[in-house]
């Protein structure tokens, strides 16, 4: 196929592709999501480090299991991170 077909068969394939414009967009903007989620990986790690070994609080974003409180234990903090790792692996 030479060069001068190529705009036609672009335009035909856009076209075609014009019904589905919505669901397209929307697979793309979750390509984009997931790419994002690979900068969470070291989140449950941190978390173990600081939190189950060391002595810090956790996060905000866990207020429920804030150790001050007393509602939380290092071991249900253990099991949260380890889930978050299995969900993220």
């Amino acid at each position: 196929m030479g060069r001068e077909n190529d705009g036609a068969l672009y335009l035909r394939l856009m076209r075609l592709a014009r019904p589905y414009a919505g669901w397209l967009t929307g697979l793309f903007v979750l390509d984009l999501l997931d790419g994002l989620t690979v900068l969470l990986a070291p989140l449950p790690l941190k978390i173990a480090v600081d939190s189950v070994i060391g002595s810090h609080p956790p996060p905000a974003f866990l207020g429920w299991a804030g150790r001050e409180a007393g509602s939380a234990s290092a071991a249900d903090l253990l099991l949260l991170v380890g889930h978050l790792l299995w969900m993220w692996a």
